[in-house]
């Protein structure tokens, strides 16, 4: 019993998929340790980027404020909108994957199809064309004498076809053409220039998917906070020109993110007879500090001399941020 080329095939698909199967059953742990450790590594990189992004708006030193490990993979998990932008670019890329190999085996079998169905009503057939050919000029021959056969027009089309496989015969007769290997080199040098146009590729979608989103949205976490405060963009920003719809939006919602930060009442530490001032201790490690206030940000330390910043229940607003709902 024979089988044909799309049950080959099928069998053939269905044969790789039960391997794929196989071989997902037993390497299953191996799999799960090694999604556990990209995502972690991911989460890293993309928390960083946040807090490089907040940090760079804030005029903060990188090495000024170090945070640990935890933090930082914290940070990355809780940034929502990245994650679903790299789900997106992951779904859209299975898709496109699926639909290559689908197409690949669909499409040409429907189109070798449909050009035959197509030759075979055009008359095109080869086979079917000298099959006709042959019918008619027997018909055409019935009764005609074998010295007048030459005369008869079917007869003469029929022949004109040839000898069936004449053009196969032929080119099997051709000498094969020697095809000269390429150099190792070569093969080197092609092998490099890929998995560079390769790493290159994925570097790419990395950064414009993770790294620079997340450092976006932590810039611009920190302008909003700014922005409820003093009303007005960081300098660091860069973005110098916000439309005042958008600045609005951002003081309102700095205005939330504010509940998060301690306000203390302090003075400047070279005019101790001026009257204190409230500010929001943003970040700080050791005895310095990022303070946030009316007049803008500032960092400041205390030494190694004792200090005590008690809570305070003035907090500044923008009139921006006191304008919203």
């Amino acid at each position: 019993m024979t089988m044909n080329n799309s049950e080959g095939q099928r069998y053939s698909q269905r044969n790789v998929a039960a391997r794929m199967g196989a071989y997902i059953a037993e390497h299953v742990f191996e799999g799960v340790a090694l999604v556990f450790t990209v995502a972690a590594a991911l989460n890293y990189a993309v928390g960083r980027s946040y807090l490089d992004g907040w940090a760079e708006t804030a005029g903060v030193p990188g090495m000024m404020f170090q945070p640990d490990l935890y933090d930082t993979m914290l940070a990355g998990v809780r940034l929502e909108s990245v994650w679903r932008i790299a789900a997106v670019v992951v779904v859209l890329s299975v898709l496109y994957l699926w639909l290559n190999v689908v197409a690949s085996d669909w499409w040409p079998g429907r189109r070798s199809s449909a050009k035959r169905r197509r030759q075979r009503q055009d008359g095109y057939d080869q086979l079917g064309l000298r099959r006709r050919y042959a019918w008619a000029a027997r018909r055409a021959s019935v009764g005609v004498p074998a010295e007048q056969y030459d005369a008869v027009i079917e007869r003469s089309r029929w022949r004109a076809l040839g000898h069936r496989g004449l053009r196969r015969m032929e080119r099997a007769a051709r000498p094969a053409r020697r095809v000269t290997p390429p150099r190792l080199i070569t093969l080197v040098a092609i092998l490099v220039g890929a998995i560079t146009l390769i790493a290159a590729s994925v570097y790419v979608l990395f950064r414009n998917t993770l790294i620079d989103p997340a450092k976006a949205d932590g810039a611009r976490d920190f302008v909003k906070v700014y922005a409820a405060v003093t009303g007005h963009i960081p300098y660091q920003y860069f973005a110098s020109t916000v439309s005042k719809e958008t600045l609005q939006n951002w003081a309102c919602e700095g205005r939330l993110a504010l509940s998060q930060y301690r306000s203390v009442m302090l003075a400047d530490s070279d005019a101790p007879n001026v009257k204190k001032e409230a500010f929001y201790l943003l970040q700080g490690y050791g005895s310095t500090f990022v303070l946030l206030g009316e007049k803008g940000s500032m960092i400041r330390s205390f030494g190694d001399a004792p200090f005590n910043l008690p809570e305070s229940s003035t907090r500044p607003l923008s009139p921006l941020a006191k304008g919203c709902e």
